[in-house]
């Protein structure tokens, strides 16, 4: 009785009904389990979590994570340790074209990011590695991409300044200050990135990217 009602309903409000929704009264619309779960996945697959972000190299990652060792806290996954340059949050599949056509648009500059810091955002208690000194090429990068966004009204999140660190740890206590080698990050490659949660925590996957030598793939 559940699915033929869920049916009835599905029916009732398909495109050919549009004018009598209009001119009757509104009813409450009960779905079955199954239909329920559908539309729950539907809506699920309608929008994706991302960013743009620096990728880093197999030495760099390793570097990084040498550093992770030296702090407290829930530490990045060796494959998500990355730099952002946008986050975007949820946003339609629909707009992944013009999302890509953006990255493949921006500057490819020839840059070193030299890590030679680790410092600590209170809130939201994240353990971080960054630089003393910001090039002025990853300062232009940043630029170009926020206003390529705002030119296809694209909002992404904006803090008071663009402060580029890589996170190492969530959670995490302030780490004491220690010495270490300076990572000498080649930066290669800006990414278009989608965040998911999964059953093995949350994972980062690479959508599109652009390498400072080739073209987007």
């Amino acid at each position: 009785m559940q699915g033929a009602r869920a049916a009835a309903v599905l029916a009732l409000q398909g495109p050919g009904n549009a004018a009598a929704r209009r001119s009757g009264p509104q009813t409450l619309t009960i779905y079955s389990g199954r239909v329920l779960r559908q539309r729950m996945e539907a809506d699920q697959t309608q929008s994706l979590r991302l960013f743009y972000g620096l990728w880093p190299d197999e030495l760099t990652r390793a570097a990084l994570a040498g550093l992770q060792t030296r702090v407290k806290g829930r530490k990045t996954h060796h494959d998500n340790l990355h730099l952002t340059l946008a986050f975007l949050g949820e946003q339609p599949a629909t707009m992944l074209p013009e999302l890509k056509q953006i990255l493949a648009g921006l500057p490819r500059p020839d840059m070193t990011l030299v890590l030679d810091r680790v410092g600590y955002f209170t809130r939201p208690r994240i353990a971080w590695a960054g630089m003393s000194v910001v090039p002025e090429e990853l300062a232009g990068l940043h630029q170009a991409l926020m206003a390529a966004l705002a030119e296809h009204n694209i909002v992404a999140a904006s803090h008071d300044s663009f402060k580029p660190h890589v996170t190492l740890a969530r959670e995490a206590k302030e780490p004491d200050d220690f010495p270490f080698d300076t990572i000498h990050w080649q930066a290669r490659q800006t990414a278009l990135i989608q965040s998911t949660t999964g059953p093995d925590g949350l994972r980062y996957r690479v959508l599109a990217s652009c390498d400072f030598d080739a073209g987007a793939d």
